[in-house]
């Protein structure tokens, strides 16, 4: 009886041993496998620049119309790049420490062609703004 409790401790200790050597290098490579940034690449988007709650809530919204779209930013709500087919987009500036709503904030509601780079990650598009400007949205 003696021996197979020694057995068992002895099994166990090695188990633990293994996993408490192993783990770090496992976690370490998928970490760095995590951290790998993915090759971003140039696109133009032509969208409304608008709150993301109205059209995550009603899919039929599109064109911001009157002051419900602005209320919502103003209180936090996320500004989103709308396109005309329904594609939500994530605006932010090429350089990560910087805030891109005052940028984007005088094109609010207006139906705007950005030029930047396209990130995807989990299902969520961005774009960084690198140009926008304003065109008609007939196009």
């Amino acid at each position: 009886m003696k021996l197979v409790t020694l057995s068992l401790k002895l099994g166990m200790a090695t188990l633990a041993l293994i996993a408490c050597v192993g783990f770090p290098f496992y976690s370490q490579k998928n970490a760095n496998a995590a951290d790998e940034t993915p090759a971003a690449h140039t696109v133009t988007i032509k969208g409304y620049i608008r709150d993301a709650e109205c059209p995550l809530r009603y899919k039929g919204s599109m064109k911001p119309q009157g002051s419900c779209a602005m209320d919502c930013v103003k209180k936090g709500s996320p500004i989103v790049l709308l396109t005309k087919n329904g594609e939500l987009y994530i605006p932010v500036d090429p350089t990560p420490e910087k805030d891109v709503r005052p940028l984007l904030m005088p094109h609010f509601g207006k139906y705007v062609s950005v030029t930047g780079d396209l990130m995807e990650r989990g299902g969520l598009r961005a774009i960084t703004v690198e140009e926008m400007s304003e065109v008609p949205d007939n196009q």
